[in-house]
Parts: structure tokens; sequence; C-alpha cells
């Protein structure tokens, strides 16, 4: 049958989608001062806000993350993974929910469905799938002792994590080959990702 239609959408100019574009010009900043080795002002830039706001917290535990590498440190460690279990809760909050059968089939994300959701949604669904790349990835080189369980689980998280990129590479292929109206700013192009990849 084809591409799936995607819908028409206007500017998303929604006040929730404003605040997070905010968030994220702050979450560059952080991060410029992070690799500018301003570590402390770094860290007390998104410590404000991490609990309420999802790039916060997301480019927070970004930095903790390296810390964490940089250190091995068990108590550096302990607070990365309670900063990135914020995240995970936050992001899940502004995801969109899926049906009870999508859940019970183990269906990822498609096409129609990513293009069905607001800019907000995308973006979170996103962090949701980079958090738990990173959340996973520590969690494995921090247990030295890692039993098999806590391995296949990660690597289960990693996996969907791959599958929700997986699709929106398949989104934004068919926004590229003209099969939709959506503006760079509805969130629609690879501006998107380059806004949520920021902490690479």
């Amino acid at each position: 049958m084809g591409e799936p239609a995607l819908m028409n959408a206007a500017v998303d100019e929604s006040p929730e989608w404003q605040k997070m574009k905010a968030a994220i010009a702050d979450t560059e900043k952080g991060l410029a001062l992070f690799l500018n080795s301003k570590f402390g002002e770094a860290e007390a830039l998104f410590a404000k806000q991490y609990q309420q706001s999802l790039y916060h917290s997301l480019g927070y535990s970004a930095i903790l993350f390296m810390k964490s590498l940089m250190t091995m440190a068990p108590e550096d460690i302990r607070n990365t993974l309670d900063i990135m279990e914020t995240c995970v809760k936050l992001s899940d909050g502004l995801r969109k929910k899926e049906s009870m059968f999508t859940m019970a089939y183990w269906t990822t994300t498609t096409v129609q469905s990513l293009a069905q959701m607001t800019t907000v949604q995308r973006h979170a669904q996103l962090i949701y799938a980079e958090i738990y790349i990173l959340k996973a990835l520590l969690t494995i080189l921090a247990d030295e002792g890692a039993g098999f369980v806590v391995v296949i689980k990660e690597a289960f998280n990693i996996r969907n994590s791959y599958l929700i990129y997986k699709d929106f590479s398949s989104f934004l292929k068919v926004i590229a080959d003209g099969n939709s109206e959506m503006s760079i700013e509805d969130g629609g192009t690879s501006e998107e990702l380059d806004n949520l990849t920021i902490d690479a």
C-alpha cells in the first residue's frame, strides 16, 4: 500500500513546546559549560530544574554519566542512576500512551503513530530511548559481577531503544521523500534528532 499518509501539521506553538525549546537552549548552555571544564557551573545549572524539566534531567544525566565513567566511584554511580531514573519517569510521563493491544504484542512505534504525536511527545519518546541506553550501559559497567539476569534485562532495554531510533529513522525518511508537509519546527525533520543528541 506504499508509505502511510502522514498528517499535515502546522508549526507547533503550544506552551509545552515553547517551554521545551527554552529548556533545550538551557541544556546546550549547560553542556557547553561542561565541555569547557566548568563542571561545577554545569551541574548547578541542571540541578535546579532536573526534577521538573525533561531536558535538564537528560543533560544532568549525561554529564553525570561521563563523570561516573571517569571516576567509577560507587557514590557517583548511584547518584547518576538516581538522576537517570528521574529522567525515565519524566520522559515516560510525556510520551504518547500506547494501547493495551500495542503493549501486549511488543510492537514499536510506527511512522503513522509518530506522525500523530505532538512535538513534545516525539522528543519524550526519543529521550526515553536515549536515557535507557545510558542507564543500561552504566548499570552493566558499574556492576563487575553483573548477573545473567541483569545483563539480559539491560540488553533488552538497549534493543527497545534501538527499535525506537530505527522507527524515527524511517519517519524522517518518509518526510525527506516528500510524503509529509510537516515543518522543521514541528519536529518532523533531522532538527529534532539534532536537539535530542546534543549530549552525545
